[in-house]
């Protein structure tokens, strides 16, 4: 499990801050998880990265979008640094713009490791260089 990283389609975002989130544990690199939500193509649209994600704990919280949250995942999944990385439908709460920066960026996203994107649109399976 391990060497595995997975964006599944369907995910869970907790009521915890942003780079929380991303890094799904207690002592965590907030640089490191920024950088990611930054290669994910995640738009910074808070000052700061201690946001919090719902109003569950904190009246201040923000609610985001399913696209968002679509990015703070591909985050979390480039976070574990694994060897392989799944993308199961990474792209499906995407507007048409930011789909194509995705797909645009592929290769900076997933670097030098193996990845396996599964999609049931064939557009979505042809990347652009």
């Amino acid at each position: 499990m391990s060497i595995f990283s997975v964006v599944f389609q369907d995910f869970n975002l907790l009521a915890f801050t942003l780079v929380q989130n991303v890094a799904s544990r207690v002592e965590f690199d907030e640089d490191y998880a920024v950088s990611c939500l930054a290669k994910a193509g995640f738009n910074d649209r808070w000052s700061k990265m201690d946001t919090y994600l719902y109003k569950d704990f904190s009246d201040n919280g923000v609610e985001i979008s399913s696209g968002e949250a679509q990015k703070i995942a591909l985050a979390r999944t480039l976070y574990k640094n694994s060897a392989f990385i799944i993308l199961d439908e990474p792209t499906a709460a995407l507007d048409p713009v930011a789909e194509y920066e995705v797909y645009t960026r592929f290769n900076k996203i997933v670097e030098n490791k193996t990845a396996i994107f599964i999609s049931h649109r064939l557009a979505s399976c042809r990347f652009l260089y």
